[in-house]
């Protein structure tokens, strides 16, 4: 079944997407435009990954007692130097407790690389585009 998300034009270059009755706010960056009301869409693009990342961890560590106070997810990006205008490289750093056991650390290795979101940067996703005018 499709998910949906609306969004509505809000000022400028700000927009809402609204979903399931929540909202995020999308602008560009005041030297770019913008006012700054909320991320820019490359922004919530990665932060989509790590947080897609961190709710997969917390699955795994809720069920197995591993203290999630201490995990970070660090996303940096560098856009890619030739056309079209995309992001060339997004690199997660991904830090977890030391006192891992080996098959922790193996499966949560596993975890990290494999949430939907990053699957779908890396795999790509079919987006077919409709235009109306009315």
């Amino acid at each position: 079944m499709p998910k949906e998300i609306l969004l509505s034009w809000i000022q400028g270059r700000a927009w809402r997407a609204s979903s399931r009755g929540l909202e995020v706010i999308g602008d560009s960056r005041k030297e770019e435009g913008g006012e700054d009301r909320g991320m820019t869409p490359v922004e919530l693009m990665v932060a989509s990954m790590g947080l897609c990342t961190g709710i997969d961890l917390s699955y795994y560590c809720e069920r197995h007692g591993i203290d999630l106070s201490q995990v970070r997810i660090d996303l940096t990006w560098e856009n890619a130097p030739d056309k079209p205008s995309r992001v060339g490289i997004i690199r997660m750093k991904v830090t977890l407790p030391a006192d891992l056991s080996d098959a922790e650390r193996s499966t949560l290795t596993r975890i990290v690389s494999s949430c939907k979101v990053h699957n779908t940067l890396e795999r790509g996703a079919e987006i077919p585009v409709m235009v109306e005018f009315e």
